[in-house]
């Protein structure tokens, strides 16, 4: 067990690693295969199967205290900045309002600083410097120790990188991901994944069939942000990641039909724009809710039983993932 973790834990991966790439020069013994497990960490091998590297790997920090990332009005950070990673405080130096926000804690209900595995004490917010914050210094080890694997005297045989992109748009109603390859041998397809609160669950599959050039519509998307990753597997069980592309979808005007008025016995709701999930209430004049119901994403229609409801006016309130609330009176026969 790791009694503390603190200030630079994962950027100090690289500087064991640079120590021993120094010693087999220095003792003129080589030290190489030890620097590299040195790098694992900060590379991915970790509890929490990310990179703590920018813009390296399928899954890196996307919120880094860098301010230029911040105000340059694009999505993905700046590429290689080294975060300080997992620290022993969740709310290191009073900054738990953001890193126990509900949409970043894990599990529920821990304070700061309550029993949490010491290795899973990472958030990617930026106003959490202790985890979000690097230095120069960091940046130096990281570059040169990256460097020197990726020079012809490093021993190490890296695999072919068959992804040459991977790009999606939002367009109208869907998301439409489109991704390259090369050297398309032995793939028998590719895994899409999307990111959703519990780490990547796949949507969909393509079988390869030798193109260059793939594309899919994806109905499902959430209002923000949407992460996406391709995993292409090969016919032996071996699979490779591709980066991860970020859609932004943006909130939609939702108008919600509501018919036949007066209702008798059921009601037909109706959606246009997009069709986000929802939360449908029944509230009686006096306030009092009387029936629940939800909606599903891509359920454009829903028929809704009112049988047992009794005459009268009512309000239909409907609740989107995005906190917009729509309401209309319902009268009921």
């Amino acid at each position: 067990m790791i009694p503390w973790i603190g200030w630079g834990s994962f950027t100090q991966s690289t500087q064991y690693a640079w120590e021993f790439i120094k010693g087999s020069f220095l003792l003129n013994q080589n030290y190489d295969i030890a620097a590299a497990i040195n790098l694992d960490a900060q590379l991915g091998n970790n509890p929490q199967n990310r990179s703590f590297i920018t813009g390296l790997g399928y899954d890196y920090p996307m919120d880094p205290l860098h301010h230029p990332s911040q105000a340059d009005g694009i999505i993905e950070p700046v590429p290689g900045l080294p975060v300080f990673g997992c620290h022993d405080y969740l709310g290191y130096l009073g900054y738990a309002g953001a890193t126990q926000n509900p949409k970043n804690l894990y599990p529920r209900g821990n304070q700061s600083c309550s029993a949490y595995p010491t290795l899973r004490r990472y958030y990617d917010v930026f106003e959490n410097v202790a985890m979000s914050e690097f230095g120069v210094e960091s940046i130096a080890r990281t570059a040169v120790a990256l460097a020197y694997f990726s020079s012809v005297t490093a021993p190490l045989n890296l695999l072919p990188v068959n992804f040459l992109s991977i790009d999606g748009e939002w367009q109208n109603d869907k998301i439409v991901l489109e991704w390259s390859v090369a050297n398309e041998e032995n793939v028998k397809g590719y895994f899409i994944e999307t990111e959703t609160g519990n780490g990547f669950e796949q949507v969909a599959f393509v079988a390869a069939n030798n193109q260059a050039q793939y594309s899919l519509n994806i109905y499902r998307y959430h209002i923000g942000n949407n992460r996406f990753r391709i995993r292409q597997i090969d016919f032996d069980g071996k699979y490779t990641y591709s980066q991860v592309a970020i859609v932004k979808v943006p909130e939609i005007e939702t108008i919600m039909n509501v018919y036949p008025i007066p209702a008798k016995d059921f009601l037909l709701l109706k959606w246009e724009g997009a069709t986000s999930s929802c939360e449908l209430s029944l509230f009686d004049m006096s306030g009092r809710k009387v029936l629940t119901n939800s909606k599903m994403q891509d359920t454009p229609v829903l028929k809704w039983d009112i049988s047992q409801i009794p005459t009268g006016m009512y309000i239909l309130q409907a609740v989107y993932p995005s906190g917009k609330t729509s309401c209309q009176k319902v009268l009921i026969d």
